[in-house]
């Protein structure tokens, strides 16, 4: 039952952020997008951002050295997510991920990558931490939308070791 209403938020908050979704052809350098969505225990992370702040470039991949540094960039972001959010220790919260993919048009390109959570404590109260700039320094501001069960705010993250609180 929870994971039919978590979908349903997911469907629900991707349709009315649809308008204000990065894309390849609209996006702002140094700017990158994370969609939240918490339902009790469980949630959903989902992040997008011009390729050129996780791996250095947005055209396609033409040489063995252009595919190393995006095979590079795109395994620090999946190996180093759970250092970039950090969820109180006391939830004992678990990532993974569900889906990355780098979304190219002509001279622009963007990565989406997904991640799923779950905690042993209701996270509903609490707060995570964002390190992104860290292991991605090109990203200078981060646009948090968030849902945390039945309620929705807009956050904005511009330096590492910022709190995002889940009321």
């Amino acid at each position: 039952m929870m994971h039919k209403l978590i979908l349903s938020v997911l469907l629900i908050a991707n349709i009315s952020w649809a308008q204000t979704s990065t894309t390849p052809g609209a996006h702002s350098h140094g700017a990158a997008e994370l969609k939240i969505v918490i339902d009790g225990k469980k949630g959903k992370l989902e992040l997008h951002s011009p390729t050129s702040a996780i791996y250095g470039f947005e055209h396609e991949a033409r040489s063995k050295a252009d595919q190393m540094r995006k095979d590079k960039g795109l395994k620090k972001l999946d190996e180093k997510i759970s250092e970039i959010f950090v969820f109180a220790e006391n939830l004992q919260c678990k990532l993974k991920k569900e889906v990355s993919e780098v979304q190219q048009e002509k001279s622009h390109a963007n990565i989406m990558a997904e991640f799923s959570f779950e905690c042993a404590q209701p996270l509903k109260g609490t707060e995570m931490t964002v390190s992104i700039q860290k292991n991605f320094p090109k990203i200078k501001k981060l646009n948090v939308q968030l849902i945390v069960d039945d309620v929705q705010k807009s956050v904005e993250v511009t330096k590492d070791g910022e709190k995002i609180g889940f009321q």
